[in-house]
């Protein structure tokens, strides 16, 4: 096998992995057994302390359907999801019954347990190759010495 043909395949098993990733990121929301619109506009009245009139309420449906693509069949779902996915095209980061809310805070929320889990992963791959080895024969390994 050649460079070329090994490139195509790691290409090709690459976009496979990317297309599986995108797919399930847009069916698994869509399986869940609850509407998302009516829960943010539950969250949204329960914050405001009110209700909205019918009509608001309708607009506010159609809107948010709109904003993430709800609308239509599942299959043109799908497809607008795929051409917003590889468009650019930026969804909704953060849901709206946060909004006052700046994304620095989610990051800096979020930032010590992503670092510590970075650091333990990394400790613990650390050790693991490091006492098992090749042949299972480590550094750690009691008289070892340096290999020779």
């Amino acid at each position: 096998m050649g460079l070329r043909e090994y490139i195509l395949q790691k290409l090709l098993v690459y976009l496979l992995v990317l297309w599986i990733g995108i797919t399930i990121t847009f069916f698994l929301p869509r399986l869940m057994p609850s509407d998302p619109i009516e829960n943010y506009i539950a969250q949204i009245q329960t914050q405001a302390g009110q209700s909205l009139s019918p009509q608001a309420l309708e607009e506010l449906r159609h809107s948010l359907a709109q904003l993430y693509g709800l609308e239509g069949t599942l299959l043109s779902q799908y497809v607008s999801f795929l051409k917003r996915v590889f468009l650019g095209f930026r969804f909704p980061a953060r849901p709206f019954s946060s909004f006052p809310r700046p994304v620095a805070a989610f990051i800096f929320e979020g930032l010590p347990w992503t670092l510590g889990l970075l650091g333990v992963s990394t400790i613990l791959s650390w050790a693991s190759g490091e006492s098992g080895g090749v042949g299972g024969r480590g550094t750690f390994t009691a008289g070892a010495g340096p290999r020779r």
